[in-house]
């Protein structure tokens, strides 16, 4: 052993050599040589410290008698079995002395087991604070369970699991049961019903009155229309469900599932489809956005709104928003796979994110230029929304009718640049965008003023960012001297004023915009002549990173701008080009579909929020282990002799297993038994849990005695008495029903709604207002002979059997069809005069056709009256005012 380093009080002892050190008075290092072979229980004492720097190996018992023992051992092993702590405690233990092991957690809290002797129980914390009982299952009763909730539970009550809980309720038959029952019976045209009320009850069912099994069936006292066929089975189908039939099988039918053959039976299955991708309802949210904050929001109309995301459902109950950034750009909102609400500058990708809406920014107007509505419905699927994007885009239904303008005005007044547009109907793949006019817009609702002038905003482009100009009456951008145009030179935009008494072009579009749907497209060039402009081009204008394809062209408007003009723009409409009709190619979706599962993105989302995660897991309160309980070990639960098939019922002490007993433990009305009454076959009626009893009439009824003003028979079999022959019917002599022969039927005459009057060859039936009654063809009925027909008249069809061609008669000649007619060179007028206090009329004036020029003028003024015209057959139009027509006080002119 090394000489000891020690001070003056402490001692060292070398074990090896039997030497002992200590320091002196004067601080020498002394050593002395032992003895160790000391007398038993002799004592070894010192006052100072004793350091050991080796083993020490004691024979006999330790006894410590200091307040603390201190161990700065790595290993501690005890061979006694039990551990005494306390030892020192004698008489009863105060309240307050706990005992127990504590561990040492370094810098964080510690943690112990304890016996609390406050409350007799043993408990532990993980956090140092909060302590919870170890308890014996056999002493906690079922409420103790967290996912048990039991609220003033009754005699009879079950446990029922109500999607995250048990709860204690009563068993409500259908609800909280499988398998068929009856809650109750109706009785039908000629049937009584007895006993049928209240639970438990046992109702009787009668027709006509008791007969024997071998009783012949009896028809002739019954007074009776029978409706429907006369043949077939006893059994109206009308009165079964599907999956009686044999040949189809109904498992655990789900809302939305179609039967599909499966080589043997109709099986019900899973509709095939792709995955649902949009809103529910999109009436049931509504947008709103805020250039102030570039705040977009979504909020329910009701209580919620449910989109769907790549086939995931996701229920919306509050305002939802997102900022977009303060960059001049067009931004598309939406859902991502997860449920989020999210934005981007790149077109949708409809497979996996559901539209919501896109908006233009402009920085520099510091305002939201366009704002469109893309709540696509769920009916759709995105592949297929993605191929009308891609190949078909917006397409127009109805309406859009341009009206009240002038292409012959002067520049004089401000109507010569003025036009009106009727409401339409466009759609945006599944959207249907009706836009309407209003005097008083309001916000989000696809309203605009649209007639006295329609107040068209214009859009045109900068050069950073689109600008749209605030709506005037004028389609047309007004400038310093004459309408502008939108120019680029030189790399840079700009909307000089089109030199004098040049052309200019307004492309007219529906957008789904809330703000201002129809707007205005300016034109990027000026032109020398009107037909230069008239043959400008829509695919022309540049309009990158426009979703032009979710836009409609109506009208290229045409107009001319002079100095000389003295009307508000300085210009005069001299073209309206109808581009309704006209095909407009459907842009392309930037994104490639995904074909490789690993090639998605988002793949470690956490998207299914209903399965168990390490997280949530770990969430969960695991104070109590009962994996390895059962459910008898609890106090307050008792199982005796448990069948398949038991509940736990409460009865009012503890919670005991038993049968379902109809009508003492459940609720709502049930048959206990049906009885079969008068003329009626009963089966698959007796017995607990007798399914679908069947309620036939029986084989062989008697109704000679059935008093009734009408007896409906639907598809019942006769078998006339005395004849078996295929050939006889029943048929109602004026009396009775009776068996006949077929041929006693077969004549139209026979009915009661066709005349006996004789027909004649090639007649054929009329409705004269009271019978079917034979008559020739009349004229315009097509003629088949291989002669020119005598006295046809217009629109008569003659198809010539030597030649095998077709003709139609039209201006006094016979034309063939599938070649040109002559070319008419008259003009009809047609005038008539209106007014009777209402605000639209309907004019016939037989001109056919819809190629006509209708004018209205006042009769007093002579001056034209603005209205809307509509074109709804060859032969009448319709005509409509902003207010009511005095008597008499319009003139229609029609010219065609």
């Amino acid at each position: 052993m090394p000489t000891p380093n020690i001070v003056q009080g402490q001692i060292a002892i070398d074990p090896y050599n039997g030497i002992l050190y200590y320091k002196d008075t004067s601080n020498s290092l002394v050593n002395t040589s032992l003895n160790w072979s000391q007398p038993n229980d002799s004592l070894i004492q010192t006052e100072d410290s004793v350091q050991i720097n080796s083993d020490i190996s004691v024979s006999g018992n330790l006894t410590i008698s200091g307040n603390t023992t201190t161990l700065n051992t790595e290993t501690l092993t005890v061979e006694d079995n039990i551990i005494i702590l306390n030892s020192g405690l004698i008489g009863s233990p105060p309240s307050g002395l706990n005992a127990g092991v504590e561990v040492n957690r370094g810098s964080e809290t510690n943690v112990l087991i304890r016996w609390n002797e406050s409350i007799d129980k043993w408990q532990f914390t993980n956090d140092g604070t909060n302590y919870y009982d170890i308890g014996s299952v056999e002493t906690a009763s079922i409420d103790d369970l967290a996912d048990v909730v039991l609220s003033d539970s009754s005699d009879g009550d079950y446990l029922r699991y109500n999607g995250s809980t048990w709860v204690n309720d009563e068993i409500n038959l259908g609800a909280d049961t499988v398998g068929n029952y009856v809650e109750s019976l109706v009785s039908g045209t000629g049937v009584t019903l007895s006993n049928n009320s209240g639970e438990g009850s046992s109702p009787t069912i009668s027709i006509g009155q008791d007969v024997s099994s071998s009783a012949n069936v009896i028809f002739n006292t019954v007074t009776a229309n029978f409706v429907g066929n006369i043949t077939g089975n006893v059994s109206s189908i009308s009165t079964h469900d599907i999956d009686e039939l044999a040949d189809v099988v109904i498992t655990s039918a789900q809302n939305g599932e179609i039967l599909e053959f499966d080589g043997t039976n109709w099986v019900n299955s899973i509709r095939p489809s792709l995955e649902p991708m949009g809103f529910e309802s999109p009436n049931d949210s509504s947008l709103d956005f805020t250039s102030a904050s570039r705040e977009f929001s979504i909020q329910p109309t009701g209580t919620s709104f449910t989109v769907w995301v790549a086939g995931k459902r996701f229920i919306k109950t509050s305002t939802e928003t997102i900022q977009i950034p303060n960059t001049s750009a067009l931004y598309y909102i939406y859902y991502n796979s997860s449920g989020t609400l999210s934005q981007k500058n790149t077109f949708f990708n409809l497979e996996n994110e559901a539209p919501v809406a896109y908006v233009y920014w402009n920085q520099s107007d510091n305002i939201d230029h366009i704002f469109a509505d893309e709540r696509h419905g769920i009916t759709m699927d995105w592949a297929t929304h993605e191929y009308l994007h891609r190949t078909r885009g917006a397409a127009i239904a109805n309406g859009f009718g341009a009206n009240a303008y002038t292409i012959s005005g002067d520049g004089s007044l401000d109507e010569h640049a003025k036009i009106d547009i009727a409401n339409g109907t466009f759609f945006d793949e599944d959207l249907e965008i009706n836009i309407a006019h209003s005097t008083t817009p309001a916000i989000h609702s696809h309203q605009q003023i649209l007639q006295g002038g329609a107040e068209i905003p214009m859009l045109y482009r900068t050069n950073t960012h689109f600008r749209k100009d605030a709506a005037t009456k004028f389609p047309m951008k007004q400038g310093s001297a004459r309408v502008t145009y939108n120019e680029y030179s030189a790399g840079v935009w700009s909307t000089p004023d089109i030199d004098n008494n040049k052309f200019g072009v307004t492309f007219i579009v529906a957008t789904n915009d809330l703000h201002s749907p129809i707007q205005g497209i300016m034109g990027q060039n000026q032109y020398t002549d009107q037909g230069s402009a008239e043959a400008a081009k829509w695919e022309d204008l540049d309009l990158s990173d426009f979703p032009l394809v979710e836009w409609r062209p109506l009208y290229k408007i045409v107009y001319q701008t002079a100095n000389a003009y003295v009307n508000t723009p300085h210009a005069r409409i001299t073209a309206v080009i109808d581009m309704r009709l006209a095909y407009v190619a459907a842009g392309t979706v930037p994104t490639t579909p995904v074909s490789d599962h690993g090639s998605m993105t988002g793949l470690s989302d956490d998207d299914h929020t209903q399965y168990l995660t390490t997280a949530r897991h770990d969430a969960h309160d695991h104070t109590v282990a009962l994996s390895t309980a059962s459910i008898n070990d609890l106090s307050d639960v008792t199982i005796s002799m448990v069948n398949d098939g038991d509940f736990l019922r409460w009865n009012g002490a503890t919670w005991i297993n038993d049968a379902v007993n109809l009508g003492i433990d459940t609720d709502g009305n049930y048959v206990e038994s049906i009885s079969a009454g008068n003329n009626i076959v009963l089966s698959n009626d007796i017995g607990l849990g007798s399914i679908a009893p069947e309620i036939a009439v029986s084989a062989t009824p008697n109704f000679d005695s059935v008093s009734t003003s009408t007896l409906f028979v639907d598809s019942i079999e006769i078998d006339p008495t005395g004849a078996n022959s295929t050939d006889q019917v029943l048929r109602f002599d004026g009396n009775k029903f009776i068996p006949g022969l077929a041929s006693t039927v077969a004549a139209l005459s026979d009915l009661t709604d066709v005349s006996s009057a004789t027909p004649s060859s090639g007649d054929f039936l009329y409705w004269s207002g009271s019978e079917w009654t034979p008559a020739v063809p009349p004229t315009g009925i097509p003629i088949i002979s291989s002669a020119t027909p005598s006295s046809p008249v217009l629109g008569q069809l003659w198809f010539d059997s030597n030649s095998a061609r077709t003709f139609i008669y039209y201006d006094l000649q016979w034309i063939e069809i599938g070649t040109a007619a002559p070319p008419v060179t008259t003009v009809t007028k047609y005038t008539e005069i209106i007014g009777n206090g209402s605000s639209s009329y309907s004019i016939v004036h037989n001109l056919n056709t819809r190629d006509l020029v209708i004018e209205v003028y006042d009769n007093s003024t002579y001056e034209t009256i603005i209205s809307t015209i509509t074109r709804p057959t060859l032969d009448s139009i319709t005509v409509s005012f902003s207010a009511p027509v005095s008597t008499d006080a319009y003139s229609v002119v029609i010219i065609g």
